[in-house]
Order: C-alpha cells, then sequence, then structure tokens
C-alpha cells in the first residue's frame, strides 16, 4: 500500500510556468514540489485552526482576558519599548 495519493489540481498556467521553472532548477518533480507546497499549507493552516479551538476552549473555561485588559497589555508592552527607543 502507497502512502501517498493522487489529485488533481487546477492551476493558473503561469503558476505552472514558475513550478516547472522550478523544478528544473531543483532537480525535482513539479509534482513532488506541488505535493510539498500542499503539505506545508495544511499544516499550516491547520496549526492555526488548532491555535483557534485552544483559544476558544480556554474562553469557555474562563481563562481568557477581556479586551480592557488585553488592550491594557498591549499598551504597557508599546509604552516600554517607546521608551527603550527615546533612550
Amino acid at each position: 500500500m502507497s502512502d501517498s495519493s493522487t489529485i488533481t489540481v487546477h492551476l493558473p498556467h503561469e503558476t505552472t510556468t514558475k513550478l516547472e521553472r522550478l523544478a528544473g532548477h531543483t532537480r525535482r518533480t513539479s509534482g513532488a514540489l506541488a505535493g510539498d507546497a500542499v503539505a506545508a499549507y495544511v499544516d499550516r493552516e491547520l496549526a492555526v485552526i488548532d491555535a483557534i479551538e485552544r483559544g476558544r476552549a480556554e474562553i469557555r473555561a474562563g481563562l481568557g482576558l477581556s479586551t480592557d485588559e488585553v488592550f491594557g497589555e498591549v499598551e504597557t508592552v508599546i509604552c516600554k519599548e517607546a521608551e527603550r527607543i527615546a533612550r
């Protein structure tokens, strides 16, 4: 059994041309490069979704900060940085 599967992706001609150019320079197939790109995109997007879900769970558990608390912390960080730069 293979650890990969085949899908069909429709790309703009310009993207296909760039992908083929990159494949030529890297001596990899355009399919391998596209597979790596899709895998990286999926991992990145799922990490964002996981972070959002963790944040929502924290809010439901009462662990979140109010808007005023967040803005207070942001203002503190900005003021400290402004003071550091002014020195």
